[in-house]
């Protein structure tokens, strides 16, 4: 399959750019490199929006993926109706302003980007995208994104699996081994815990 880069043609729409890599690095301004360290920066804001007390920080390297796992403990619950929302690809991506800005919290487009760099990088690779997943007490959801190039949209399945209510949010990504995509067999240590964050309520 050809890249979705060498394929959308230029002056086309605007509803791929979250899932095509020269895009996303004119919508973030970072570079691959600096990918995991804004996907813990942004989903940490994303925590610090909501009345948690407690935050953890969580990578470690599967197979070809690094994974990062953000938790947090605020009481409201990630609903599908607002995860919709977050998926929502289309949402400022047609006007030039929308789209050299990243707005910030969980509504916002840093979480899209992430999302769509997870999917991009992985097709450069030519790895398979990674499924994302997300966490919000009593729910899971297994988001898989699916880009259709001839209706210039990102679409998403969702399946949603009931559990016990944990009492905590989390959103886990994966993406692919960077360190300068040469010495791709040094891992991140197996579950290493980067940071922990408790605090009581004044």
């Amino acid at each position: 399959m050809s890249a979705l880069a060498d394929i959308i043609r230029p002056g086309s729409g605007r509803g791929l750019d979250f899932v095509i890599l020269n895009d996303l690095r004119k919508r973030t301004g970072i570079s691959v490199s600096e990918v995991i360290k804004f996907s813990i920066a942004e989903m940490v804001a994303n925590s610090l929006d909501t009345d948690a007390t407690e935050l953890r920080i969580k990578t470690r390297t599967v197979g070809k993926f690094d994974e990062v796992i953000i938790r947090d403990n605020g009481s409201k619950q990630i609903r599908l109706e607002e995860l919709k929302l977050i998926l929502d690809f289309g949402n400022k991506a047609s006007s030039k302003r929308g789209f050299l800005r990243v707005s910030r919290g969980y509504l916002g487009n840093a979480l899209k980007c992430l999302f769509g760099y997870s999917y991009a990088l992985a097709e450069a690779k030519k790895l398979p995208p990674p499924d994302i997943l997300v966490k919000s007490h009593k729910a899971e959801y297994v988001i898989t994104l699916k880009p259709d190039i001839v209706r210039e949209v990102i679409e998403s399945d969702i399946a949603i699996i009931e559990t016990e209510d944990l009492g905590f949010n989390s959103f886990t990504l994966k993406f692919p081994i960077y360190r300068g995509w040469i010495r791709e067999n040094e891992p991140i240590t197996e579950f290493r815990e980067l940071l922990r964050v408790s605090s009581t309520p004044q």
